[in-house]
């Protein structure tokens, strides 16, 4: 059972959950990323909480080898950590990333890693169910809902936390740390952030509808990776044609220097 990714793709998925991942582990198995088959298999998720704030990523997969929906795997941080520096040295749009579940495997050309799951009394340990979590108002549910959708640019966030940081004392209680987040009903207006005595103001951005554009994105961005795979298989078939060659040569040249 396995699945074929971009590097692109799981590069991100990896990436973009690692910060959420716990470093403790005493704590359950909040020390692992999930990886998780969906959507009848053609999708992918990614999970690391630390039991304080989630975060989760959702790909598209190139190809499924037999994984149904709901086929798992934890993978601890150290080894989802070695995976992102070893994607890291492929060129993302050309490479595909093989992902086996029952073998526990991560292979790219000429590389493999794998990883060993936690078990709990001899089987697979059990992930938080994450899901019973995410709140009900995320962007698929809130127009259903008439709940305001409101957009941020991401950069900011990197500069309200290290404003937030330099606010605080060092004797200052977590609770006296914590970031307050206020936001109105409309969709335009700013969201207010406190920290202790520090006042943020943020100014929200438009948002687009862009699930179709998205969508249409991941598609193309699936044929190219087929196109590349085939064009990367002839490759690496014609190198080895070539090494084949060379050594019959190499035979042959011996064989002619004894006699």
């Amino acid at each position: 059972m396995k699945i074929t990714l971009s590097v692109y793709e799981f590069t991100r998925a990896l990436g973009s959950v690692l910060h959420a991942v716990s470093d403790d582990l005493t704590r359950g198995t909040l020390w692992c990323v999930l990886l998780r088959v969906i959507g009848e298999g053609r999708n992918f998720v990614t999970v690391g909480t630390n039991g304080h704030w989630l975060a989760a990523y959702t790909g598209c997969v190139c190809e499924n080898d037999g994984c149904r929906a709901g086929t798992e795997s934890l993978i601890p941080l150290e080894s989802a950590k070695a995976m992102l520096r070893l994607l890291k040295t492929f060129k993302p749009d050309l490479q595909c990333v093989d992902i086996d579940f029952e073998t526990r495997t991560l292979s790219v050309p000429g590389s493999t890693l794998s990883w060993v799951s936690p078990t709990e009394d001899g089987a697979p340990a059990p992930f938080p169910p994450y899901l019973q979590i995410v709140p009900a108002y995320t962007r698929e549910t809130a127009p259903e809902r008439g709940l305001p959708a409101i957009g941020f640019a991401v950069e900011y966030f990197a500069g309200i936390a290290a404003a937030c940081k330099a606010a605080a004392y060092k004797n200052d209680s977590a609770q006296s740390r914590g970031l307050v987040m206020r936001i109105g009903n409309d969709p335009l207006d700013p969201a207010t952030f406190t920290c202790g005595a520090l006042l943020i103001v943020l100014m929200p951005m438009r948002l687009e509808d862009d699930a179709e554009a998205e969508c249409k994105a991941h598609k193309a961005h699936r044929t190219a990776l087929k196109g590349a795979k085939t064009r990367a298989e002839k490759v690496f078939a014609l190198a080895e044609k070539r090494q084949e060659a060379a050594r019959t040569a190499a035979e042959v040249s011996n064989t002619n220097a004894r006699h």
